[in-house]
C-alpha cells in the first residue's frame, strides 16, 4: 500500500527573469513503512523533493498524495497542520534551539502539546544521552546534536520521517552510529522514511535507492 504518491511532479522557479527547472515529470510511490534512500548530485532536486513531500513547498504541476490526502491541493495553513500531525524532519544542520537543554529541545518535537516527562526520558535514553539531558545543546558534539534532533523528530511518533543528509556534517564512525539509531526504531515504532544521502553505503541499507538523476 502506497503512503506517498508523486504523480508527474514538476517544479520550476523564476530567477533573474529566467525559468529554472528543478524537477521535471517525476513520479514516485513509497509504500507504508518502507525506507527509501534518495541519492543524486547537488542540484538534482533532493531537498526540493523533501520540501514537496513535507508540504513546505508546492509543485508547479502534478499531484502529491500522502495517505488519503492530496497535499498539493491544500492551502498553506492546511499543509502546516498536516505536517504537524503526520511528518517529522531531520536536517543536516540539526536545527536545534542552541540555548535550550537536550530535554527542552526534545519537548519541542510536539509543538501543540507538552510531552510527559516519562516520554522525554524514554527518548533521551533511547538516543543514549541520559548524562546530557540537562546540558545546553550549544555545548554538545555534532553527533550528540544529531541524536537530539532524532529524538525530537521521533517523540511525536510520525507516520513519515524525512531525513535530509542527517550525516553530512559527521565523521564516518559517528555517521554509522546515527544511521544505526534511525534503523533501531523500525520494529518497535514503524514509520516510512525518505533518507536523502550522498553516501551510497548508507543508501544501500534502505529497502530501495532512488537516484534523482534518473528523472532528469
Amino acid at each position: 500500500m502506497a503512503i506517498i504518491k508523486l504523480e508527474n511532479i514538476s517544479k520550476s522557479v523564476l530567477s533573474a527573469g529566467k525559468n529554472i527547472v528543478i524537477m521535471n515529470h517525476l513520479s514516485l510511490q513509497v509504500t507504508k513503512n518502507e525506507y527509501v534512500a534518495i541519492t543524486g548530485p547537488s542540484g538534482s532536486g533532493k531537498t526540493t523533493l523533501v520540501n514537496l513531500v513535507s508540504g513546505i513547498d508546492k509543485p508547479s504541476t502534478g499531484k502529491i498524495i500522502i495517505g488519503d490526502y492530496e497535499l498539493s491541493s491544500m492551502g498553506e495553513e492546511q499543509r502546516v497542520l498536516f505536517r504537524k500531525e503526520n511528518i517529522s524532519m531531520i536536517f543536516q544542520d540539526f536545527a536545534l534551539f542552541p540555548g535550550l537543554t537536550v530535554s527542552e529541545n526534545i519537548q519541542m518535537g510536539t509543538p501543540d502539546q507538552v510531552p510527559s516527562e516519562s516520554d522525554v526520558a524514554e527518548m533521551v535514553s533511547h538516543v543514549g544521552l541520559e548524562h546530557r539531558k540537562d546540558t545546553i545543546v550549544h555545548y554538545l558534539s555534532g553527533g550528540e546534536k544529531q541524536r537530539v534532533a532524532i529524538a525530537r523528530a521521533m517523540i511525536k511518533k510520525p507516520k513519515i520521517l524525512l531525513a535530509d543528509e542527517p550525516t553530512a556534517q559527521l565523521d564516518r564512525t559517528t555517521s554509522k552510529s546515527i544511521i544505526d539509531l534511525l534503523f533501531s526504531w523500525r520494529q518497535e515504532r514503524p514509520f516510512t522514511m525518505l533518507l536523502i544521502t550522498h553516501d551510497l553505503k548508507i543508501a544501500e541499507q534502505c529497502d530501495r535507492v532512488v537516484d534523482m538523476e534518473s528523472f532528469s
